[in-house]
């Protein structure tokens, strides 16, 4: 949810009574750590419990059920009063993901909407617990750019293939990079790789009837696979 200001309260009590929160348990491979983690008993896991996500004055409070996100939306309602802040209700909107009806939240007597898809920080969520929205929001923000240069810098015979290459994974393959921290299937990851394959040998100016394999196209940009 979207607030013009986030003021964080802790209530050790309120989180006793009803565990507030989305617990995340992370594998742990040792190449990385953990502020204040919980370890798993027996396991090599770590278990964080998350109640809100900050980004300046945005906020997305998580829970497992309807009553807890109730209790955490009348936190946050309440801290904000006291400090004389106002929230954004236009703005306020909520996400359900694997519920079995939308919930029915409220601030001030006022219902916030239920939405399927969520737009925060350049990421596409949605309702459905998959990633394909955000796949196809990556793949156009790409392709306009990829469009956008094409006269510059695609067609422009004054730069090198070196230099275009460059480019392209400065200005369209980083809009991918994300991609990298995503549990992706098979069929998801055969959609990023074919995208920048097509892109490659464009800029490569390989046609399908040069009968060029993806292997090729690769060593040729001095680039590796998406996947």
């Amino acid at each position: 949810m979207t607030v013009d200001a986030v003021i964080t309260i802790v209530d050790d009590e309120l989180e006793l009574e009803f565990n507030l929160g989305l617990r995340i348990v992370f594998e742990d491979k040792g190449d990385w750590e953990l502020t204040f983690p919980q370890k798993c008993e027996g396991e090599a896991s770590y278990k964080v419990l998350m109640r809100e996500l900050l980004f300046a004055d945005d906020a997305a409070l998580t829970s497992h059920s309807e009553e807890g996100l109730h209790h955490l939306v009348d936190k946050l309602s309440h801290a904000c009063k006291e400090f004389g802040l106002t929230i954004s209700l236009r703005k306020t909107s909520i996400l359900p993901q694997g519920a079995e009806s939308p919930p029915g939240i409220t601030i001030d007597n006022t219902e916030l909407e239920v939405v399927d898809t969520c737009t925060d920080l350049g990421s596409t969520m949605s309702s459905a617990l998959s990633l394909d929205d955000e796949i196809s929001s990556r793949i156009a923000k790409a392709s306009t750019v990829m469009t956008k240069l094409n006269k510059r810098v695609w067609k422009n015979d004054l730069l090198s293939d070196k230099t275009k290459l460059c480019v392209y994974q400065a200005c369209v393959l980083s809009i991918l990079y994300v991609s990298e921290s995503w549990t992706t299937y098979a069929r998801q990851e055969r959609r990023l790789t074919g995208f920048h394959l097509r892109c490659l040998r464009r800029q490569l100016l390989i046609r399908w009837q040069d009968r060029v394999s993806n292997a090729e196209v690769l060593e040729c940009a001095v680039l590796l696979s998406m996947y």
